[in-house]
């Protein structure tokens, strides 16, 4: 049940990666901190990059609700989320659920960028470093995670 922060060596792109600890989406454990995560990540991305690219908003959905409860907009939201990637880039499966990361950015099975981590990749790309490395400062960050990513 806690959020997992996973420091990854100096140098490199990320230096954290923030995951769930059990699955998000259609069949889901859908645990509330989880959730809440994922509705974050999405949330963010929703908006249009610092590049000018499109942000991952599903036709005619309102803002999604950052409230931990897994429903029908959040559905809409990881579908959408993987759909529009899968278009744009071919990077993940799309299978509606926001797996944890164990070990590894890539599916074992399928060798594909697993979810989680390319909410992590697109999240840095619109917001930065300095955000990512602690997205406890954004503003749309849930104050009730923060108890669990940076204390637990």
């Amino acid at each position: 049940m806690a959020r997992v922060f996973i420091v990854t060596p100096s140098g490199g792109l990320l230096s954290v990666i923030y995951s769930v600890g059990q699955s998000v989406g259609l069949g889901g454990a859908n645990v509330r901190d989880d959730v809440l995560l994922v509705q974050f990540f999405l949330s963010v991305l929703r908006q249009q990059d610092a590049r000018g690219n499109s942000g991952f908003l599903p036709p005619g959905d309102p803002p999604l609700i950052i409230d931990g409860a897994f429903g029908q907009k959040t559905a809409n939201a990881i579908r959408f989320f993987q759909e529009e990637s899968n278009r744009r880039a071919g990077r993940i499966k799309a299978d509606q659920r926001i797996d944890p990361l164990k070990g590894g950015l890539l599916g074992s099975l399928t060798g594909s960028l697993l979810s989680m981590a390319l909410l992590n990749f697109e999240y840095l790309n619109r917001q930065g470093k300095g955000f990512h490395s602690n997205i406890s400062f954004d503003p749309l960050f849930p104050s009730g995670l923060r108890k669990v990513l940076f204390m637990g």
